[in-house]
């Protein structure tokens, strides 16, 4: 008799910790299923109050004067990530001229364009920058443009530009 209720012992502490290991990892892949891979790689969560001041003085605009796939793209995920970061719509952070930035306008702009955003301050300086980093090389920096203090994105392409997107809101 001792011996059946050491066994019915057993199985029921067995049964008891399979229950709770169901129940812990039940509730797992509901989650899990609420990101897919790109919100996995890329989460853009919203900032404490503080940093979210700053972001937004920082990024009130984006000026793209490109009108490429690339170039489109590297502007969404800007919207997106400072959306992400300040936690409202993309649509909200509104696109800029390049010709005409304000303060916190993020500027991107390839080697070849440099002399258009009139302003800019050491134009030469910055293409012969870029000039060794390559194709798919970009710099990230303040810089101003009629005055205005901008956040520059410039590359050689566009892959460039897309790439120095990403640097950019990893560094957020």
């Amino acid at each position: 008799m001792q011996h059946f209720l050491r066994h019915a012992r057993a199985c029921l502490a067995a049964a008891l910790v399979l229950n709770i290991l169901l129940g812990l990892f039940g509730a797992l892949p509901a989650r899990a299923a609420d990101e897919d891979g790109y919100d996995l790689w890329l989460r853009y969560r919203p900032l404490p109050t503080a940093q979210r001041s700053a972001l937004q003085a920082a990024a009130s605009g984006i000026a793209a004067p490109d009108d490429t796939p690339t170039v489109r793209a590297a502007a969404a995920e800007l919207r997106r990530g400072i959306a992400g970061m300040l936690g409202r719509a993309p649509e909200a952070i509104p696109a800029v001229s390049p010709m005409q930035p304000r303060a916190g306008t993020i500027v991107l702009v390839r080697a070849s364009a440099l002399a258009n955003p009139g302003g800019l301050a050491d134009a030469d300086a910055l293409r012969r920058e870029l000039t060794p980093l390559g194709a798919e090389g970009y710099l990230v920096r303040r810089a101003r443009i009629k005055g205005a203090p901008v956040t520059l994105v410039a590359a050689n392409t566009d892959m460039g530009l897309l790439y120095g997107t990403f640097a950019w809101l990893r560094q957020v």
